[in-house]
C-alpha cells in the first residue's frame, strides 16, 4: 500500500483536513515528509490555472491518487440531492468538470457529502434521483478513464449509504457502472459492526482508503486499531493508496508527518 496526503487546489478557500494555501510549497512539504502521492481536494476546475497545477505536480514527481469534491458542496452549496433542481443540475455539471480534470491522471473521483441528503418523506424518490445522477457521472467518467468512488458515511453525516454493505448493494441493484467504494476508517468505526467488517463487506470493491483514527486524529493516536484494519485490508489484496484524512492539528506539516511515520511503521513492521 502507498501513502498519499490531501492537498486543496488553489481555488479552495478553506482547509478540509488537508494542506491549504500555497500550493507549490504544500506539494514540497508533502514530498519532503515522504508521501508518494497527492489527494487533490477540488472546488472548481474552471477557476484554477490547470496547466500551472499540472506543471507543479509533474515537477514534484508525486502521483495523483484521487480527487475529492467536498469543497464544491461546502463552499458552493452544490450537491446531487439539493432540493432545487437547478442546483442539482449545476452539481452534475461540476462533477463532470472534476472528472475531466481527474482524467489528466486517470485518478478516481470520490463522492461523499457531495451526494447530499435524502428528502424528508420522499426518500425513495431522492434515491432514484441520486442513482440517475451517479449513473450519468459514472458513464461519463468511464469514457474518460476515471472511476467513481462512493464513500459510505455515518448517519450523523448523511442519511443514506451509511455502510459498505448498503453502498455495494445500491451500486449493484442500480446497475451503476464503473463505480466502487472509498472506505474511510473513521466513518467505518462509527457506522460498521467493526472497521474490519466494513472492509470485508466491500472486498474487491474498494478503490481508495481514507486512513484516520477516532476524532479524526492521525492513525495510531486514537481508539481505532489501525493495524488491525490495515491487516484486514491487506488480506483482501488491496494494494492501492491510503490517504490521511485527519485534523490539521497543530498544523498540517506536523499532522502529516506524524501520520506518515505511524502508518509507515504499521505497514513495514506490524502487518
Amino acid at each position: 500500500m502507498k501513502l498519499a496526503y490531501p492537498i486543496a487546489t488553489p481555488e479552495v478557500s478553506k482547509s478540509m483536513m488537508s494542506f491549504c494555501g500555497d500550493f507549490k510549497q504544500n506539494i514540497a512539504n508533502i514530498k519532503a515528509i515522504g508521501y508518494c502521492a497527492l489527494e487533490l481536494i477540488v472546488r472548481d476546475p474552471e477557476e484554477m490555472d490547470k496547466s500551472s497545477i499540472c506543471r507543479m505536480i509533474d515537477q514534484s514527481g508525486l502521483k495523483v491518487a484521487a480527487l475529492g469534491c467536498g469543497p464544491a458542496a461546502f463552499e458552493d452549496g452544490l450537491t446531487l440531492l439539493n432540493p432545487d433542481k437547478r442546483v442539482r443540475e449545476r452539481a452534475l455539471t461540476r462533477a463532470m468538470e472534476i472528472v475531466n480534470f481527474a482524467s489528466i491522471w486517470g485518478a478516481p473521483v470520490c463522492i461523499g457529502k457531495y451526494r447530499g441528503q435524502l428528502w424528508t418523506s420522499r426518500e425513495k424518490e431522492a434515491m432514484q434521483v441520486l442513482s440517475e445522477a451517479v449513473m450519468k457521472i459514472a458513464a461519463f467518467a468511464e469514457k474518460k478513464g476515471v472511476q467513481i468512488l462512493m464513500e459510505p458515511q455515518n448517519k450523523s453525516n448523511l442519511n443514506s449509504l451509511n455502510t459498505t454493505a448498503e453502498t455495494v448493494s445500491w451500486i449493484e441493484y442500480s446497475h451503476i457502472p464503473n463505480t466502487g467504494i472509498l472506505y474511510d476508517t473513521f466513518q467505518g468505526n462509527l457506522a460498521e459492526v467493526s472497521v474490519g467488517a466494513g472492509i470485508l463487506n466491500a472486498k474487491g470493491k474498494i478503490g481508495f482508503v481514507h486512513c484516520s483514527d477516532s476524532g479524526r486524529n492521525p492513525p495510531g493516536t486514537g481508539n481505532i486499531s489501525i493495524s488491525d484494519a490495515l491487516a484486514v485490508l491487506k488480506s483482501t489484496g488491496y494494494d492501492r493508496y491510503l490517504s490521511m484524512e485527519i485534523s490539521q492539528r497543530p498544523d498540517s506539516f506536523t499532522a502529516a508527518e506524524l501520520a506518515y511515520k505511524s502508518v509507515s511503521y504499521i505497514l513495514n513492521y506490524i502487518i
